[in-house]
């Protein structure tokens, strides 16, 4: 199985530049160049806004898009799907760069500019959606397995995939950027399915509710979640008091949660 990072964004032009921001740390995260990396973002943005301005906007629709980054070996490939009216940007003619200023047309420059960016670009209508299949090679991309990324805390994954990471002690001001750093970590590994043991943490203040709040946005953005397990009564209270509980799924045992997530 290919290794793969995923994220949904909302069919609005402002989710665009966090899209494009996924997309880069993946192309670096599975080994292409910056300048390839580079390529990619501009790839995505080009082909995000025409899916926003001419396939939702354009009709009056809303709707979401779905990105998927693969490590392929020696390539990595961008999946873009969105559920627009049909189009095939393949029809499209390309523009021609020597003609003067008054028979340009504006017209086209993105799907131009994809074409010229990747390696390969194949477009599908595929079960009630658009398709568009970007890839890029690069002898240094694989889809080895992931490599550990550094945590203060212990972290394990289990044989769905699921990460496992279990804090102790005090989440606090001083303890809380440790935290948050430890599940961006995680995050930016890949890992977008992450279950959170806390048998053995004894307090928690707002500063690792907050950290708890950032990673869950970014797992669900990536098509994931977060998930809590065995909490102690005193750290549960402080979930329930907030208002966080409805936010979270909570859970008596890790397995459970685990399940929760998929």
């Amino acid at each position: 199985m290919p290794q793969e990072r995923r994220f949904i964004l909302q069919g609005e032009l402002a989710y665009v530049p966090e899209a494009c921001q996924f997309v880069r740390e993946s192309a670096r995260l599975f080994g292409l160049s910056d300048k390839q990396a580079d390529d990619c973002e501009l790839a995505t943005e080009e082909w995000c806004t025409n899916i926003i301005e001419h396939g939702y906007a354009k009709h009056g629709l809303q709707g979401k898009i779905e990105i998927v980054c693969q490590a392929l070996p020696n390539a990595f490939r961008i999946t873009i799907y969105d559920d627009s009216p049909p189009f095939d940007p393949t029809t499209l003619p390309r523009p021609d760069r020597s003609a003067p200023l008054s028979d340009r047309q504006p017209g086209g420059l993105g799907w131009f500019f994809i074409q010229e960016l990747m390696d390969t670009v194949q477009y599908e209508y595929r079960n009630g959606r658009n398709t568009l299949i970007m890839t890029q090679h690069n002898p240094n991309v694989s889809a080895l397995p992931r490599a550990e990324p550094d945590s203060a805390f212990a972290a394990r994954t289990l044989a769905n995939g699921v990460r496992v990471i279990t804090p102790s002690g005090r989440i606090d001001s001083t303890t809380g950027r440790q935290f948050e750093a430890a599940l961006n970590a995680q995050l930016e590994a890949g890992f977008n399915r992450i279950v959170v043991e806390m048998q053995t943490v004894s307090y928690i203040s707002s500063t690792g509710l907050k950290a708890l709040l950032s990673a869950q946005r970014r797992a669900q953005a990536q098509g994931g979640g977060i998930a809590l397990a065995a909490l102690t009564r005193r750290v549960r209270d402080v979930f329930e008091l907030s208002g966080f509980d409805t936010i979270f799924t909570i859970a008596n045992a890790t397995d459970e949660a685990a399940r929760a997530l998929g």
